[in-house]
């Protein structure tokens, strides 16, 4: 495929995103009359390992996720979340992108392996077993969710969340 180059909106004749994921600032005089080459964006990693470039106007840096830049300048504007279509954070290739729904992104995540959801979010303070554990008590005990939050560590809240399959629901009884 031949990489494309357009013009970021908000940034015209400033920077260029590719069709391949790749972000150039364009040649230009700076406002302090410093001459700019042109030049590929080294991108970064945010937290959630999504590549971002940093783009500037009129001294005022703003971050962006690079999988965001590339749908707005080839499909258009959209409210929609992205989705990577094979799963992979850092190919934001236009062909590997798409707007779709929070649900479906989510369920594309969990089908990728890449949600961070149940003992592998990062605030998680049950594992899996344990919630297999509380589920048990809940259906078999005369514990009150009360006593099951302190046995566990945990809140009422929590408890209640599980029991009610707020939470954890994805986690089935044998």
């Amino acid at each position: 495929m031949v990489e494309v180059w357009r013009d970021i909106p908000g940034y015209v004749d400033m920077y260029q995103v590719s069709n391949e994921g790749r972000v150039k600032s364009l040649a230009r005089v700076a406002p302090n009359h410093q001459k700019l080459p042109e030049r590929i964006l080294a991108a970064s990693l945010n937290t959630a390992k999504y590549t971002r470039v940093c783009l500037c106007k009129n001294s005022v840096g703003k971050e962006w996720l690079i999988h965001r830049l590339v749908l707005l300048v080839f499909v258009g504007q959209s409210t929609l979340s992205t989705r990577h279509l094979n799963g992979i954070r850092n190919v934001n290739n236009l062909w590997n992108l798409k707007y779709r729904t929070a649900k479906e992104n989510k369920a594309d995540s969990i089908k990728h392996g890449t949600s961070s959801h149940s003992e592998t979010h990062g605030t998680a303070k049950l594992t899996n077993k344990e919630v297999l554990e509380i589920k048990q008590l809940l259906r078999t005990s005369n514990y009150s969710q009360n006593d099951i939050a302190e046995m566990f560590g945990v809140s009422k809240a929590t408890i209640n969340q599980i029991n009610t399959k707020r939470h954890w629901s994805h986690i089935k009884e044998n």
